[in-house]
């Protein structure tokens, strides 16, 4: 019977594979943190609601204080929301309507073409 010795991988491959589950370990915990994140600003919402209500919105008059408000307070969940969609995986992969809006190639022009030109 012949002894054989056990398979040691190459340096550069062990490398690799160690790099690899560390960025799949951060995607995940940047996934968890997305998560709370917008769990608690939504809870947040809930909670304060009412009392929102009553001294925020009850007042009929519109002035800059109650838009700014509004923005500061629903514009972040809006993209909380989006990001928690794109990090989850839900989103599909992309399709041939970003190249046929032409939006890539207004990002990245090619060499003959200049961002003024468009």
């Amino acid at each position: 019977m012949s002894s054989s010795q056990p398979h040691t991988l190459p340096a550069p491959l062990l490398h690799a594979i160690q790099e690899l589950a560390a960025a799949l370990s951060n995607i995940t915990k940047c996934k968890y943190t997305s998560v709370a994140g917008l769990t608690i600003v939504l809870y947040d919402i809930l909670l304060l609601l009412s009392d929102e209500i009553r001294l925020v919105w009850h007042k009929p008059r519109m002035n800059a204080s109650r838009i700014a408000y509004f923005i500061n307070r629903y514009v972040p969940p809006v993209f909380l929301i989006v990001a928690n969609y794109q990090l989850g995986g839900f989103r599909g992969p992309l399709t041939d309507k970003l190249q046929s809006l032409d939006i890539y190639s207004f990002y990245h022009p090619g060499p003959d073409r200049h961002m003024c030109d468009l």
